[in-house]
């Protein structure tokens, strides 16, 4: 609205007044019949002209740095105009930061429109990690993937399912999952592959194993894990009395993640537990859980670290910006300590903490 008062406008009606022996202010001739007066000026109706085209105005006009204009001549060239279809402005309109526009304009063309229902987003609306925009009541009713944290709908998600641990996966994710049991063993045996090459090295010998939902990795952790938890990595140990002492042997190590997920997703997950795995293997205890998870995190970033395919970047851009003050807070602790140093320098980190 500020920028009307640039202008000084004035609408006013003609007045045709009766009086005779003034000059008019046009042609400087005497007025020998009826006259107008405009602001105390005498014109012939026909000279009292619009300075824009030049024809008589005859009613209503606008006054702008002492000239009169036609309503619609003023508009023309000097109101305001769209600023998406440059058209001149008459009537309500919306002043954004990047300009003056009609509200029909703005809401059609302009401004940016819910991912979820369409609509022009006017006012508050969340933004997520994903760049996503939508109007802040669909949080409230619509569920969001337990996997890559999209809101779910069709204009999203192309939809979602529900499953029987209550977990809810958009379609783009549970289109990708894993169907078959002995895939997990082949990543498990890739992730430590890839792992291996980097600088982490880990005994597969004693790594098992075992996709489950989410009621069963809850029963597994005894309860520690919360609803965003994808794995969890179960050790075990036999003793034998050796010398007086209790010594451990035959240690076993079952990483358990979630079913029903895309294979990267999954990938991501057993990189993280096999930090755990690589932990107890190295006698490495008694760390901060932020230092813990955030290290595990940032093995899984590592693994990622690089990638150009889309689902790879999806998952680093999760782990940049998981907001969990333990597993989120500790990774980018990791991350900025050891971002451009080898993986060497993290696990004698971890080793000599």
């Amino acid at each position: 609205m500020n920028k009307l008062l640039k202008y000084i406008i004035l609408f006013s009606l003609l007045l045709v007044i009766n009086v005779k022996g003034q000059v008019c202010n046009y042609c400087n001739k005497k007025i020998t019949s009826n006259y107008l007066e405009v602001e105390g000026k005498k014109y012939h109706p026909n000279h009292f002209l619009c300075s824009a085209c030049g024809r008589q105005i005859d009613g209503k006009f606008t006054k702008h740095e002492g000239k009169f204009f036609h309503k619609a001549c003023y508009q023309k060239y000097y109101g305001l105009k769209c600023e998406y279809c440059k058209k001149p402005i008459d009537g309500t309109f919306v002043d954004s930061e990047d300009g003056i526009y009609h509200e029909s304009c703005f809401n059609n063309f302009v401004v940016d429109k819910c991912k979820v229902c369409g609509k022009a987003l006017i006012g508050e609306y969340l933004v997520d990690v994903h760049g996503l925009k939508y109007h802040k009541n669909h949080k409230e009713v619509l569920p969001t993937c337990s996997n890559c944290n999209r809101i779910i709908s069709e204009r999203t998600t192309n939809g979602g399912v529900k499953l029987e641990d209550e977990r809810s996966l958009c379609n783009n994710c549970f289109n990708k999952r894993i169907k078959s049991n002995n895939s997990y063993n082949e990543l498990l045996n890739k992730v430590v592959y890839n792992l291996s090459s980097i600088g982490l090295k880990i005994r597969k010998d004693n790594i098992s194993i075992q996709p489950v939902n989410k009621i069963k990795l809850a029963q597994v952790s005894n309860n520690t894990v919360n609803n965003y938890t994808k794995g969890f990595c179960q050790t075990s140990y036999k003793y034998k009395e050796k010398n007086g002492k209790k010594e451990k042997f035959d240690e076993r190590h079952t990483i358990y993640v979630l079913d029903r997920l895309p294979e990267k997703s999954t990938e991501s997950i057993i990189a993280h537990e096999l930090m755990h795995v690589w932990m107890h293997q190295n006698d490495v205890r008694n760390l901060p859980s932020k230092t813990t998870e955030g290290a595990c995190n940032f093995i899984s970033y590592i693994y990622f670290k690089g990638r150009t395919d889309y689902e790879s970047k999806e998952i680093i851009l999760l782990l940049e910006n998981d907001t969990d003050p333990i597993y989120g807070e500790g990774f980018r602790e990791i991350k900025y300590r050891f971002e451009n140093k080898s993986v060497y320098d993290l696990l004698n980190f971890l080793k000599n903490y």
